[in-house]
């Protein structure tokens, strides 16, 4: 009784900190992986972020796999009903796309309905999740374009809560939460999708609440240093040469560099921004640091982030099986990843049936 009261408040003060810290403040930033089609822009949801009782909609759209051009699926106002729902899932329709027009009445839709997606489990879980990442991902977006170090981590602490708090006491397959992630090459979706990876893996790992919250958060901000990078360089189709690798290199230290005086960030959040790229064979940088050397939640964050790197497009491939990420996975975990994170993560993985 004591603990889920506990939990409870815990839940009102996150839900009253997002409304009146973050979500008035930060209009919703359309992401950038988008399709343009006859002169008209189209942003990517999930099928799953579609709420059945969200009222009358702007339009949904969707291509089809052998064909990039949109096709009109759900029309202006029309009402979704569960049977339509479960029609797409069916038959593997999970992308779909508003225009830009629509874009900011889809996130305020899903903002109205934060309090419910957390609170009522009639609801599909699928559902819930994925309007939780929708929302996070708008925020950690605009938060991410502010470059301001006390938002980033106002942010990132109020959106480590949230979905530290819907995994723990829903307990999510891996199957579902990979079903509802966008595995595009974009800053926002990367940091998102790593931290929930990452939010789940110390879950089942048995981490205290508050220490899973710091370390949602600091894996959220993990490649914020990347913000500083040339996009030019980010975006790069081709293969890096030296100069724009040692570029990219460079953004732990940015990040750090970034967050390092922001009084309400603790050393152990700081620490994964600063060392996600440090191996434990000692081959890693920005310091070259060895294992015992290397924060755990930093050894954690470099598991998930390599696993979320592998299964996600990227401006010079095109996204791998998961099949392969556990492949490079098992083979890294041999000189350059913490072998301990490595088969937890792998565990997970196989427990499901997952390839």
């Amino acid at each position: 009784m004591k603990f889920f009261c506990i939990s409870l408040l815990a839940t009102v003060f996150i839900l009253v900190s997002l409304r009146s810290n973050i979500l008035p403040k930060l209009k919703s930033s359309p992401p950038k992986h988008m399709l343009t089609f006859n002169n008209q822009t189209f942003i990517p949801i999930s099928l799953f972020s579609l709420s059945v009782d969200s009222g009358a909609i702007r339009a949904i759209y969707a291509c089809a796999k052998t064909d990039r051009r949109p096709f009109l699926l759900i029309a202006r106002n029309e009402p979704v009903d569960n049977e339509l729902l479960k029609q797409f899932e069916g038959e593997g329709v999970y992308n779909l796309l508003v225009t830009t027009e629509g874009y900011e009445h889809f996130q305020e839709q899903l903002r109205s309905n934060w309090d419910r997606l957390l609170e009522d489990s009639s609801i599909p879980l699928k559902t819930r999740l994925a309007n939780i990442i929708e929302i996070s991902r708008d925020l950690v977006a605009k938060a991410f374009e502010s470059k301001h170090p006390e938002t980033l981590v106002r942010v990132a602490r109020s959106v480590s809560r949230v979905l530290t708090s819907l995994i723990n006491r829903n307990q999510p397959s891996l199957r579902d939460l990979l079903s509802v992630l966008r595995h595009d090459d974009q800053l926002p979706s990367h940091s998102v999708n790593v931290a929930c990876f990452s939010i789940l893996l110390a879950d089942r790992l048995g981490y205290p609440l508050s220490d899973i919250c710091k370390l949602g958060a600091g894996v959220l901000l993990h490649d914020v240093g990347m913000m500083e990078i040339d996009p030019r360089i980010r975006k790069n189709a081709r293969k890096v040469d030296e100069f724009e690798r040692k570029e990219i290199a460079r953004h732990p230290t940015l990040g750090f560099r970034l967050l390092c005086r922001c009084a309400d960030l603790s050393r152990d959040e700081l620490m994964i921004v600063y060392q996600h790229h440090e191996r434990v064979d000692g081959k890693g940088y920005p310091v070259a640091l060895l294992e015992s050397e290397i924060h755990p939640w930093a050894r954690l964050c470099s598991v998930t982030d390599v696993f979320e790197a592998v299964i996600s497009d990227r401006p010079q491939r095109k996204k791998l099986s998961v099949t392969s990420a556990i492949s490079i996975l098992r083979r890294e975990s041999k000189k350059s990843l913490d072998s301990k994170f490595v088969d937890a993560w792998i565990n997970l993985l196989e427990a499901e049936g997952i390839e």
